[in-house]
């Protein structure tokens, strides 16, 4: 009976995942088509941002709090706009070869740094995103240095095009995160976020988990990072490595509710929507309202958007099945 019961929960599930995605291409696809230019900026960004925060979390489902995403972010732009400009690579592909170096980097990073304790760990990311940076700046004949760094725009500055391009990296984003969600490494990760030492009593290797995730996690940043810089043709290390794109990924993922694959989604899809709205509407100031607005809910709401309607859902099938026996 269990098995049965376990077994159409989970169909419903891969249904309910295979219409989200559904709708997700076809509003990527439709809608872009009837916004002017401004909105479709916002877009772009919201799609960036969408799958920023969900890749944050792929590396967050092991329980680890990372602060690299700045540097990750910045090294994949300034990887695809180097091997662009310097070594005549396309742009398209030097958006995939961008994730692929930071994904090379994680690993590296990771195999160092993921031994140490969740602070320590959260230190030496974040140092590793100002190393990143300063190289960035001291590297005048490669980056441009504090002057920066230029490349074409992708699609002669098409905007609709550039938020199908977006698209395709965050379904490629999702898709990732729902196969790991769905997976023997959802467990996996699981042991080790709530086990920790004792998940590698239970048969878990916890060094390689981790260093998978951040490599996964590092090099979907990477890409989105270099989609970024052909988006906007130009940028500089303060931008490219700004940390306030790691605290980003990180409040837009307990916004929505970490450690699946729509929380992160929908907490970037509404953050992002009232960090524009406050911007244009409150023109001094409006970063005040916005972390007003953050605080109240990590205070009131621990356990994201997400987390509130698991909670809903359950005390509305509670209360159906009590009236069912009543």
């Amino acid at each position: 009976m269990s098995n049965n019961l376990q077994r159409s929960s989970a169909q419903r599930r891969s249904g309910a995942y295979v219409w989200a995605l559904i709708a997700l291409s076809l509003f990527i696809l439709v809608v872009p088509r009837f916004l002017d230019e401004y909105r479709l900026h916002v877009l772009i960004m919201v799609l960036v941002y969408g799958a920023l925060a969900i890749s944050w979390d792929i590396l967050g489902r092991t329980g680890q709090l990372s602060l690299a995403h700045a540097g990750l972010f910045g090294l994949g732009a300034y990887s695809s706009a180097v091997l662009t400009t310097k070594l005549g690579v396309p742009q398209l592909l030097s958006i995939v070869l961008a994730g692929v170096v930071c994904a090379i980097v994680a690993a590296g990073l990771g195999a160092i740094t993921l031994r140490l304790r969740a602070t320590y760990f959260s230190i030496a990311t974040l140092a590793f995103a100002e190393v990143v940076k300063t190289l960035a700046l001291r590297m005048e004949r490669v980056t441009g240095g504090p002057i920066g760094i230029s490349v074409p725009m992708l699609f002669g500055g098409s905007r609709i095009a550039a938020v199908y391009m977006a698209g395709v990296i965050l379904m490629l984003v999702v898709l990732t995160s729902i196969y790991i969600e769905r997976g023997r490494h959802h467990f996996a990760f699981s042991a080790i976020r709530t086990k920790g030492d004792l998940a590698s009593v239970f048969g878990v290797d916890v060094v390689k988990n981790k260093i998978g995730a951040f490599m996964v996690s590092a090099g979907l940043a990477g890409m989105v990072g270099g989609f970024y810089i052909g988006y906007i043709s130009y940028t500089v290390p303060h931008e490219a490595f700004d940390l306030g794109i790691s605290v980003s990924a990180l409040v837009m993922s307990i916004f929505g509710g970490l450690g699946s694959t729509v929380g992160p989604l929908v907490g970037a899809v509404i953050l992002k929507m009232i960090e524009e709205y406050l911007r244009v509407t409150v023109k001094y100031g409006y970063m005040i309202a916005y972390g007003a607005i953050l605080v109240a809910v990590i205070l009131f709401m621990p356990y994201g958007l997400v987390g509130v309607a698991r909670k809903w859902l359950s005390s509305r099938l509670g209360a159906s099945q009590n009236g069912s026996e009543d």
